[in-house]
């Protein structure tokens, strides 16, 4: 692997650092005002709730973990402890020291991808609450000299919602759309922005890759192995805005040899389980949950995609061996090598490769006309070293929002 990587160059517009703390871009402005205001979140929207299985599996109505069937959702739990007897939706800020260091993760994460959707949004002159900024009114007509139609925003990968959720309740004039494979997680995403009252919410049950709408920004936290190139290559594709932190770097290996992010063979997951999924603003609680279960289709779902790695001829040109990409990949994926005489020496060869693994997909969308920035999430530093890189791009000619995100 230390051969390998001694052979590999950063890409020029890295050379003067990549992956700096988001903390150090003017965008941050010191944490003030806050990205996201954690207190008046909803308890359903709130992914600190979600670090804690059995919380999860109450509001499912199952018997996983700790949790009695039809448990109320409105039990945050923190490390050991719980606090009852509040009412879901109702707003509760556990004390910092009781939460999670993985609950706390989670908070990090959504701040990290609310900061770029607030650059954006400063960028185009509308507020969060949709209003238009002070510098677009005409003071002697009060009237807005620039009208911004909202942003559709796609979540790929979206799980049950973490991001998604406190996103939408961050930004109600932007419109989500969450793509997600499990029909599970759909319905659980669902509920959870049902209670929380959101009407800005849609999902689409299906592989990412056959997602073709159209749409203004992609995002995707943790989207497994080749399924953050699949979002990748849709934002190219409509030309949108993304924001990605990948994870599961070691799936890679599959899709060298041609298949996705589940096996070296491009296969269905769940064919026949696809279906969009109304959005909430114009259904009854009663019509989502009779579409979330009952919209389905015989389409086959994951249709033989290829994606070739690595992403960049930046890299491609630069491997030598066949078997180089592969070897690059499963090290990236090193979060901790133990305590044996080697850890640390294993630790930072997985730390070196996970960062030039992600320059390949950084360089591939600049290559095809995209300016990127690359940051560390919120609190890097307490992330996993696998688990902490963000890459945020827009197309060259509408990139200029992007010059607040980057590390001084």
């Amino acid at each position: 692997m230390a051969e390998i990587l001694s052979n590999l160059t950063m890409p020029p517009c890295d050379q003067g650092g990549a992956f700096g703390a988001v903390e150090d871009a003017s965008a941050w402005r010191g944490g003030e005002p806050p990205i996201v205001d954690w207190s008046t979140m909803a308890v359903t929207c709130d992914p600190s709730t979600m670090a804690h299985d059995g919380n999860e599996a109450g509001f499912r109505g199952d018997t996983v973990g700790d949790s009695d069937p039809g448990t109320a959702y409105g039990k945050r739990y923190t490390d050991s402890k719980s606090v009852s007897g509040v009412g879901v939706g109702e707003k509760i800020e556990p004390a910092r020291s009781q939460m999670s260091l993985r609950a706390r993760r989670k908070r990090w994460q959504v701040e990290s991808f609310a900061l770029v959707l607030r650059e954006l949004e400063l960028a185009r002159g509308v507020t969060a609450d949709g209003t238009q900024d002070s510098h677009e009114i005409d003071h002697k007509t009060h009237k807005n000299t620039k009208t911004q139609p909202p942003l559709t925003v796609v979540d790929f990968g979206a799980g049950s919602g973490a991001l998604i959720l406190p996103l939408a309740h961050v930004f109600p004039s932007m419109n989500f759309v969450a793509v997600e494979m499990k029909r599970r997680s759909c319905d659980l995403l669902m509920k959870r922005a049902s209670v929380a009252s959101l009407h800005n919410v849609s999902v689409v049950c299906g592989m990412i890759e056959q997602f073709h709408e159209n749409f203004d920004v992609g995002v995707a936290l943790h989207a497994c192995g080749n399924a953050t190139d699949h979002a990748l290559i849709r934002c190219v594709r409509n030309g949108a805005h993304f924001a990605v932190s990948p994870c599961c770097i070691g799936k890679l290996k599959f899709s060298v040899k041609g298949g996705n992010s589940f096996g070296n063979e491009n296969v269905d997951w769940g064919a026949g389980a696809a279906g969009v999924v109304a959005s909430l603003e114009t259904t009854t609680n009663q019509q989502q949950d009779t579409l979330i279960t009952d919209t389905v289709t015989d389409h086959v779902l994951c249709p033989p995609v290829t994606i070739t790695h690595p992403r960049s001829e930046w890299m491609r040109v630069q491997l030598s061996g066949e078997h180089d990409f592969a070897a690059l990949a499963a090290a990236a994926d090193t979060g901790h090598a133990g305590d044996g005489h080697g850890a640390p020496r294993i630790e930072q060869l997985g730390r070196d490769a996970k960062v030039l693994v992600e320059l390949d997909r950084a360089q591939g969308a600049r290559e095809a006309g995209y300016e990127v920035v690359t940051v560390s999430l919120v609190q890097g530093k307490n992330a996993p070293p696998n688990k902490n890189h963000m890459l945020i791009g827009a197309p060259v000619g509408n990139a200029r929002w992007l010059e607040g995100l980057r590390p001084l």
